[in-house]
Parts: C-alpha cells; sequence; structure tokens
C-alpha cells in the first residue's frame, strides 16, 4: 500500500497543479491526503522490519496553551507536561512524550501505535472506554462562555439559543452544546483564533476551557471579552490512558499510583495549581463576577 501511495502522489499533485487558479488548495488537500495515508503505511513498515515493536514506548499528547507546549527547539512544557514527566517516564522500558495534533493521537491510539495519550476524557474516549485503562483523575475541565463586554452575558442553555456559538475543534465539548440544535456550532482552529472572530464580532459567544482561554485573553490584549464564572456549561475529569495491552496495564498501575502518591503528600492539587495560574494572569479582569 504505502509503495503505491509514493508512487500516486506526486501524481496527484501534478494533477492538483494543472486545475489552473484553484490548484494550491487542491495541492494542499492532496498533500494531506497522501500524508494521512502514506505516514501509518510506511510507520508499520518500519515497526515490522523492527520485529513487530510498534511504538508501545510512546505517549501521546497534543498542545493546550499553558499545559501542553512546545519551545523554539521542539522541547515539551507546559503543567501537565511537568506532571506527566513525574508519573510517565522513567521505568523499564522508558516512554517518551511525542507531541502530535489531537485527530493524530486519537488515530494513533485507535490503531494500536500509541502506548497511551494525555489529556484524555470521557467524550475523548468516544465509546472505546473498554480498550483503555483509565488512571484516577489528574484535573478537571471547565468550559465557559466567552462575549463582548456589550453582549448579553450567558447565564444558561437557554441564552445561547439562535445564537452564533464558537468552539475551539479538537477539543471534547458536552453534547448538549455540539448536538444543540437551537444552538449554530462553528469551530475555531485555536482559541486565540477564536477569540479574535470573537473580538471581531463574527460570531455572538465562544466556549472554552477556562485555563487555555485566560491565557490565549492574555497573549492577545484582549480587555473587552468576559466570561460568567457562575455558569460552566461542561465538565469533565481528565486523566491518563493506556492501551490494555501487558505493557500498557503496566503503566496505567505505575502512573495510577504515583498519582495517588503525589495526591497523598500534597504535592498535585489541581484546583490550587490552576487558582495560582489564574491568578497571575489576572483573569480576575475576565471574569463577570468576582471569583472565590
Amino acid at each position: 500500500m504505502s509503495e503505491k501511495v509514493n508512487r500516486d502522489c506526486p501524481n496527484l499533485i501534478k494533477l492538483a497543479r494543472k486545475a489552473g487558479r484553484g490548484w494550491p488548495l487542491l495541492t494542499r488537500l492532496t498533500a494531506i491526503y497522501c500524508l494521512m495515508v502514506l505516514i501509518p503505511n510506511s510507520v508499520s513498515a518500519r515497526e515490522r522490519q523492527r520485529g513487530q515493536a510498534r511504538l508501545d514506548n510512546l505517549i501521546g499528547t497534543f498542545k493546550i496553551p499553558g499545559l501542553v507546549e512546545a519551545d523554539q527547539s521542539g522541547k515539551l512544557e507546559g503543567v501537565f507536561v511537568q506532571l506527566a514527566r513525574q508519573v510517565v517516564l522513567g521505568g523499564k522500558p522508558s516512554s517518551e512524550i511525542i507531541l502530535l495534533p489531537p485527530k493524530r493521537v486519537k488515530y494513533l491510539i485507535a490503531k494500536n501505535m500509541l502506548l497511551g495519550f494525555f489529556p484524555a476524557t470521557e467524550r475523548m474516549e468516544e465509546g472505546a472506554s473498554d480498550k483503555y485503562c483509565r488512571s484516577t483523575a489528574f484535573a478537571e475541565k471547565l468550559d465557559y462562555v466567552y462575549f463582548l463586554n456589550n453582549t448579553k452575558p450567558a447565564h444558561s442553555m437557554r441564552d445561547l439559543k439562535g445564537k452564533r456559538v464558537l468552539v475551539t475543534a479538537g477539543y471534547p465539548y458536552d453534547p448538549k452544546i455540539l448536538k444543540n440544535p437551537d444552538v449554530e456550532i462553528t469551530f475555531g482552529v485555536s482559541d486565540e483564533a477564536s477569540l479574535k472572530m470573537l473580538n471581531l464580532g463574527r460570531v455572538d459567544y465562544f466556549i472554552g476551557e477556562e485555563l487555555s482561554a485566560a491565557i490565549a485573553l492574555e497573549k492577545l490584549g484582549y480587555s473587552n471579552i468576559r466570561y460568567n464564572n457562575r455558569f460552566p456549561v461542561g465538565t469533565e475529569q481528565v486523566f491518563f490512558v493506556f492501551l490494555k495491552t501487558k505493557e500498557g496495564l503496566a503503566q496505567c498501575e505505575k502512573v495510577n499510583q504515583r498519582l495517588i502518591d503525589l495526591k497523598g503528600k500534597g504535592l498535585w492539587d489541581w484546583a490550587a495549581v490552576k487558582q495560582g495560574i489564574l491568578k497571575k494572569l489576572g483573569t480576575m479582569a475576565f471574569q463577570l463576577f468576582p471569583g472565590p
């Protein structure tokens, strides 16, 4: 299969270029298709050559502002990465954390090409929870509605009826938001891009996770956007997930025990960690009501 894709992709791109004015878009779409098909097959071929070693030592993750990021050299950083280094890395065989797009993580874990991933939520498992071993929760994801100063604050889902609501693609959301027939849902590529659209008035509201949205607002320097901190529209527990293989179950047990130990010793308290970050960001300026 990989040989066929290797042979066909250059021809597909040539045909796309002959399409005239629209060829740049067609070329990009063709390249994406080639990568989506070629990479899994080429990876599988390499792993078969290594004696079915697969990628059992890799733990997948994806970018979340402030929580999971990479610096200019590619080194991973962020609050969740620091935690992962404490509970995941080390031992034999040692694991490696790899940063990928959210959909790529989902694809690779479904193909048993990753040992596990984080941060995971129930909605990210999408009915495949029997395939995974889940650690104890290490954080809570709270989603809020963000709006411009001159917009009516949202105090309930009814306030979103008939409105244009933006969410960030790749993030898990409560089905009552995404599948609500009374709400016009649009997907943004990132929290920052979504907040820019809200600032320009292209949508009425944006639904985002409190911490990552606060970090995005800080980077953008906006002072005209608020959120109702008494009205979370979605809440989910966040945890590590591992395949139910021999290696995955061993890693899951190790991570679970280390998380329990950290919590028991007071070395990890998500509520305190989160409040510390929000306070440092000065996020009180973005809240509709004073926080605790």
